[in-house]
């Protein structure tokens, strides 16, 4: 998975606690964690990363077209 993907992942889903051994745990890269992911939170933080990558390529108005068609953001 790509790491700039597994980082957003992460952040939507708070930081990974590590907890008993419970049914509905997930295996995360070695460490047993319990999460939920926020999905909305996802969808904002991979429009932002798409963004950010427009404007530091150059891609200004791209960027600008992203924006409007979602809206601002945070």
């Amino acid at each position: 998975m790509n790491p700039v993907i597994k980082e957003i992942i992460a952040e939507a889903s708070g930081k990974f606690k590590r907890t008993v051994l419970q049914t509905e745990n997930k295996f995360y890269e070695g460490v047993m964690a319990r999460h939920e992911v926020d999905v909305d939170r996802v969808a904002e933080l991979m429009i932002e990363e798409c963004i950010r990558n427009l404007q530091s390529n150059g891609y200004d108005d791209a960027a600008d077209s992203i924006k409007q068609h979602f809206g601002e953001g945070k």
